[in-house]
């Protein structure tokens, strides 16, 4: 293996970071007991500065980048990092975490541990807490380079339907990285992460490259640009909105429309309606100003059909609720001609469910 990953470094010096990750598994790991003498980090990391120490020693230019996530949630108990430090590069991946809240909110708490599982029984914390302290275990363990990879445009930002909520997230998250030594973010997401507009990629690329940025500037500059003449309603409603799918009492740390709250579903039905006539009265200016606003009164229709299904599954109206959901699919394939350059309709059919 070690000599694999190191090949292909020499002979790929255009590769300034190679990635060498466990498989994309969680409690899979040998039980014989050879194996079981250590823990999965501490072989994890046996193989990783064996890598970094070759190609420090063949004077390569490549880093090594190794990952935090699911069997190695916890820091080696043995294996010490050494001077093949500064060739490798940590990264951080809390794919469980929540995302109601921001990653260091202290009151994110109590769903999960923040280690000491025993060999293949881990269970990845739900809350945001536990997920600090584990990065600030493996801080203890590797100082070294370390970024966040994180999955906010993956399927998160679909399930939440909150384009403000999660602008406003993104970048609570990115001005919080250097508290916990985290030098940057990669963003595990799909391509088409622009609907109903692209506020939360504009509040992620502006908020990495500037992390004294207002987000009240990028909102208004993002919607200004998108809605023109209109953008004062597009930011109304999308406060709207980002005010009745905050997350209820009882679910706080799921996205709303999954979280069993009937009556705040069925509140958010109602803004829908309503939202909806207000949009056929608008009279965009320009081709740009008519795209986005048929992207926002999708989102809208979307909204609506979404909060019947989690309003009917919230009520035990099982049969009902898989009929909304059905409906909500089928709007979603028969527009994809509108959507398909802004949203990914297979990631958002396998999100919808309440």
């Amino acid at each position: 293996m070690v000599n694999e990953a190191v090949g292909y470094a020499r002979a790929h010096c255009e590769v300034d970071c190679l990635h060498l990750w466990l498989s994309d598994s969680t409690n899979n790991f040998c039980e014989c007991d050879s194996c079981s003498k250590l823990t999965p980090s501490d072989w994890y990391t046996g193989l990783v500065r064996a890598v970094a120490a070759r190609v420090k020693k063949e004077k390569l230019s490549t880093r090594i980048v190794f990952l935090c996530y699911t069997n190695t949630l916890s820091p080696p108990e043995s294996e010490k990092f050494s001077t093949e430090s500064d060739r490798l590069i940590y990264m951080f991946a809390p794919i469980s975490r929540c995302y109601s809240h921001p990653l260091l909110d202290p009151s994110c708490s109590g769903r999960g541990q923040a280690g000491g599982w025993p060999r293949n029984m881990v269970q990845p914390p739900r809350t945001n807490a536990e997920f600090v302290r584990i990065r600030r275990s493996w801080l203890r363990a590797f100082p070294g380079d370390s970024f966040a990879f994180e999955y906010y445009l993956w399927q998160p930002f679909l399930r939440y339907m909150n384009p403000l909520g999660f602008a406003r997230l993104i970048n609570s998250d990115v001005k919080g990285l250097a508290a916990i030594k985290l030098n940057g973010m990669m963003s595990c997401q799909a391509l088409r992460a622009f609907y109903p507009t692209g506020l939360p990629m504009a509040a992620l690329a502006e908020t990495l490259w500037d992390a004294q940025v207002d987000l009240d500037r990028i909102v208004q500059e993002h919607l200004q640009t998108c809605f023109g003449v209109n953008h004062r309603f597009a930011r109304e409603y999308l406060e709207g909105v980002d005010s009745l799918l905050r997350s209820g009492e009882l679910n706080p740390h799921v996205a709303l429309l999954q979280s069993g709250d009937a009556e705040k579903a069925l509140e958010l039905g109602r803004y829908a309606s309503a939202s909806a006539a207000k949009m056929e009265a608008l009279r965009p200016s320009n081709d740009r100003e008519e795209r986005y606003l048929s992207l926002l009164k999708h989102f809208n229709r979307l909204l609506d059909l979404r909060s019947k299904a989690s309003v009917l599954k919230a009520q035990g109206k099982e049969e009902e609720a898989a009929k909304s959901v059905a409906e909500a699919s089928q709007f979603l394939r028969e527009t994809e001609r509108l959507t398909h350059r802004y949203l990914d309709t297979w990631l958002m059919l396998r999100s919808i469910k309440p």
